[in-house]
């Protein structure tokens, strides 16, 4: 039995910049899979990936900017968060981790996305 890998028209990474993304990013792009990425720097984005022309720069807690990026994907890895440590930064870990993987999650249900990782 033969089997194919899932063929993607754009496939949206969020995180692209961080120690896992970069190198998840370089995967995918030698298997020559279109890619939009959604960062927090587009210049530091640029830096890493100067083949990717795809890039939009937004913040996950924002419900347009992460539905914005999602448009014309058909597949999602959501890698995008906070790595921060202390009591200070509750409410922005919060804001990130928790809110943005919820709009990544609804926006991927509004726009009928069924890859998600």
């Amino acid at each position: 039995m033969e089997t194919h890998a899932p063929s993607f028209q754009r496939v949206l990474i969020t995180g692209g910049t961080g120690f896992i993304g970069r190198h998840f990013v370089r995967r995918l792009l030698s298997y020559g899979i279109p890619i939009r990425l959604m960062v927090r720097s587009k210049s530091k984005a640029t830096a890493l990936f100067p083949e990717v022309t795809d890039i939009v720069e937004g913040a996950l807690e924002e419900r347009s900017q992460v539905e914005q990026a999602m448009k014309n994907c058909n597949g999602v890895v959501h890698l995008g968060g906070l790595y921060r440590f202390g009591q200070r930064y509750k409410k922005e870990l919060h804001q990130t981790n928790v809110l943005g993987t919820k709009n990544i999650l609804h926006a991927a249900r509004v726009q009928g996305i069924q890859k998600l990782l």
